[in-house]
């Protein structure tokens, strides 16, 4: 799954590039503006945020101080993972919830410079994301509450 958010994210922000690109060869080298690419520009950047924060939370990889966690032990590190990661979820199910609002309500207007698209289309990768972000902070969750596992060390020569 992670592979599948990193590729779309990577996608993304090549067609970004290519759009931001476009729209600077058509104002200032043709001289003719095209008013959609400012807007697209802008949706797809939000999108490559929200994909980017989906990917590195499946590495665990925000940001954190480890100078704190040097200093509190194996516990204490685990109780931070756990404040963490139910602060984690508690922003993943707003954003999921204000996004789904915003998609209902947005839903029947369209964009200014593309009329043919709904406004709502444009919240479905938030959706997907902070979804994917909620189900990642219960699993994260789940982890920390169970009893940790203990494994037998297994010699490099068998």
């Amino acid at each position: 799954m992670k592979k599948r958010v990193e590729g779309i994210g990577s996608f993304l922000l090549a067609v970004l590039v290519t759009i931001v690109l476009a729209q600077v060869l058509f104002r200032y080298v043709l001289r003719i503006p095209v008013p959609w690419t400012e807007e697209l520009a802008r949706f797809l950047l939000v999108w490559v945020t929200f994909i980017g924060a989906a990917a590195v939370q499946a590495d665990d990889r925000h940001l954190r101080i480890d100078w704190v966690m040097s200093k509190i032990g194996p516990r204490g590190n685990r109780v931070l993972a756990l404040v963490r990661s139910i602060l984690e979820l508690l922003f993943a199910l707003c954003v999921l919830v204000g996004t789904v609002t915003s998609m209902r309500v947005s839903w029947p207007y369209s964009a200014a410079s593309m009329p043919k698209l709904s406004m709502g289309i444009f919240y479905v990768p938030l959706a997907f994301c902070s979804l994917f972000m909620t189900v990642k902070s219960i699993v994260d969750i789940k982890d920390l509450l169970s009893p940790p596992q203990i494994r037998k060390e297994v010699p490099p020569w068998s």
